[in-house]
Parts: structure tokens; C-alpha cells; sequence
């Protein structure tokens, strides 16, 4: 696992992710009980499996990008059918 060495602070963080710093730490906590995050010493670091899930997400992203691309070009799909 490895730990980012800058301390990002809580309230900036909740903010700039238009959240509370409340739901911040109760969504950390739901990541820890998952293992995608470990809590270290002051704060939390992503673990090897949350690293590998983040690796994930550039992929469906075009995959999600590709199913909404095609389905803007075709309106026949978004018309509901009779």
C-alpha cells in the first residue's frame, strides 16, 4: 500500500467534492470495511485492491461513453415505445 505523503485537509476535501465532512469520513469508513482503503495513523491510504479498481475505471468509462454516444445518435432508442 502506498500513502500519500501530502495532508490534504478534511474540510477543503468535503467542499471541493460539494459533501460534508461527515459523509467524507462515513463514506471512508464504508472504503475501509471493503479494503479499497486502510486507515494510517492521522488518515487513510488506498490499498493494493483500491489501486486495482481505480486501474478499472478508464475502461468503462469508454465503454459508458461509447453506449451513450451511440444511443444519443440514434433517437429511436431513447423514444418510448407505444
Amino acid at each position: 500500500m502506498s500513502e500519500v505523503t501530502n495532508r490534504i485537509d478534511l474540510n477543503e476535501f468535503a467542499k471541493s467534492v460539494d459533501s460534508t465532512p461527515k459523509q467524507v469520513l462515513q463514506n471512508l469508513d464504508e472504503l475501509s470495511r471493503i479494503d479499497l482503503v486502510k486507515k494510517t495513523g492521522g488518515g487513510y491510504g488506498i490499498t493494493e485492491k483500491g489501486r486495482t479498481l481505480l486501474k478499472q475505471i478508464p475502461k468503462y468509462l469508454k465503454v459508458w461513453n461509447s453506449i451513450s454516444t451511440s444511443q444519443s445518435d440514434n433517437p429511436q432508442t431513447s423514444k418510448p415505445k407505444a
